[in-house]
Formats: C-alpha cells, structure tokens, sequence
C-alpha cells in the first residue's frame, strides 16, 4: 500500500506540474458504468472513459487499481455520484482537486440528492441534469466541437424522454402498489413513477432479526411474490426472505452501463410482477 501511494503521489506531481497530455480526446473519469454512458453518448468520439467502479464490482468494497489512478491523475473531467454520498468514491476524493484545469461534475449537489440514498442516476429528472452538465463541460474541453456535442446531448435528451414517458404508460395502473428490494436501489425511481420501494436493507448498515421480521411481516400482509436482488451481492439473507414469503428472487443490476435499456427493463419486470 505504502508503494501504491508513493507512485501515485508521484504521477499527481507530474499531471499537476507537467502538461498531463496523455489521450488525444479528452480523458473524463467517471465513478460508475451508468455515469459512463451519459459520457460516451455526449462525448462521442471525442472523449476517451475510463470507469473506477468497473461492471460487477461493489461499490461498498472496490478499491481502485493503479491504472485507474493513474487515468484519475490525467483527467480533464471528472463525473461522480458526489454528495459524499458514496462509499468507493471517498477512498480517492482527496487527490481528485490537485489538478488546476480539471472539471469535476458532482452529480449529487447538481441534484439534489435524498439524504443517505446514492442511487440518484436512476432518477430521471437528476439524468437530464447530469447530462446537461457534462455538455457544459465537454463544450469547454472542445469549444470547436460545440456542435457536436449539443447534438448528441438532444439526441439522449430524445431517449430519455421517451423512455420515461414509455415506463410511465406501462407502470400508470400500478401507481401507489409497493415492490420488495434487498438493496435500497430504487427508491428515486420509485418515487418517479408513483412506486413504493420496500428494503430489507438500510443503506450502509445490516440487517437485523428485527428487520427481517418487519419485512417478512409486511410482504405477507401486502401479498408480495418477488424479491429484488442486486446484482453481485451475498443473497443469503434475501433467500431467507423469499423462503419465508413464498417469493420468487428477481435479479437486478442498478450499476449496468446501458442506461436506458436497464431502466427499461426494470420497469417491464415490475409490470409483470406489481399487484
């Protein structure tokens, strides 16, 4: 560890001190796949990504590589969850302001997150804000290509918007119906489309006996037959669950770089499950 930190330290000094010109596009790290993808859909061909938190990684536990320091030192743009909010993130915030000319995007502040609920890329309208802030910052990286980049933004601002209107349509007769998640992922897009998200789990800490009881007891009550899982995490406790209610277990992976073909999914699922 002590060596990690003695080559990154020294490859700050150089980023900061030197031109830090590694990629001929502009390099941006983001934290997350999703954050990824609102990325590479404005930048285009003209940024070059690189994910900290990689696909099928816990976000509670990753460490990140040296490499990805190394891509975190020559950063133009930085797009994070923020808000303090997020576990990985904190390992590495304090090297991310050494570097005078870089830009960093911090979702959460831009939009207004819930205290203690990270999950806000999955909520649309905080989406649409994201996105609009990183075409600000790509625009200042690449003023040349301000064309480009305001195309491409329409282009996604397109998708969502029918997206969104499309999980509406679908999820409008099940407004006020409740659903049950191990992981509290979904609470913003719950909230969004006039959900209830049931969690077994509180963000951040353990279950207890007594949590259990109390999902167990109202999952029965409310006749709910499917248990989201998140994708990647220990499932022991959540098989317990489903054993105790008669339900069935539902994968879902909240971290998946395509964006809106997850979200889609994921409402097409609770279609088909909602009661």
């Amino acid at each position: 560890m002590r060596r990690t930190f003695f080559y990154f330290i020294l490859i700050m000094n150089l980023a900061f001190f030197g031109d830090g010109e590694v990629f001929a596009k502009t390099s941006v790290v983001a934290s997350i796949p999703p954050l990824t993808y609102f990325v590479e859909r404005i930048g285009g061909s003209l940024v070059e990504v690189k994910t900290l938190i990689p696909k099928g990684s816990s976000p509670e536990v990753y460490e990140p590589t040296f490499k990805q320091l190394l891509a975190l030192a020559e950063a133009k743009i930085c797009v994070l969850v923020g808000g303090n909010l997020f576990p990985a993130e904190k390992k590495f915030l304090h090297f991310i302001e050494k570097k005078k000319d870089r830009i960093i995007i911090d979702f959460a502040m831009k939009a207004g997150a819930i205290k203690d609920d990270p999950h806000i890329w999955l909520y649309f309208p905080a989406v649409m804000r994201l996105s609009a802030e990183i075409t600000t910052a790509l625009v200042e990286k690449n003023p040349e290509e301000e064309a480009y980049l305001k195309n491409n933004f329409l282009n996604l601002q397109d998708d969502l918007n029918k997206t969104e209107d499309y999980i509406k349509r679908i999820l409008r007769p099940y407004r006020g119906k409740a659903f049950l998640v191990y992981h509290p992922a979904w609470g913003y897009f719950a909230r969004h489309f006039g959900l209830e998200q049931i969690a077994v789990e509180k963000e951040g800490k353990s279950v207890s006996a007594a949590d259990l009881s109390r999902v167990i007891y109202i999952a029965k009550k409310r006749g709910i037959k499917t248990l989201f899982v998140q994708k990647g995490f220990d499932t022991r406790s959540a098989r317990f669950i489903a054993q105790e209610i008669g339900a069935n277990l539902v994968e879902t992976d909240p971290l998946a770089q395509d964006w809106l073909t997850n979200v889609r999914s994921f409402a097409e699922t609770l279609k088909g499950v909602l009661r």
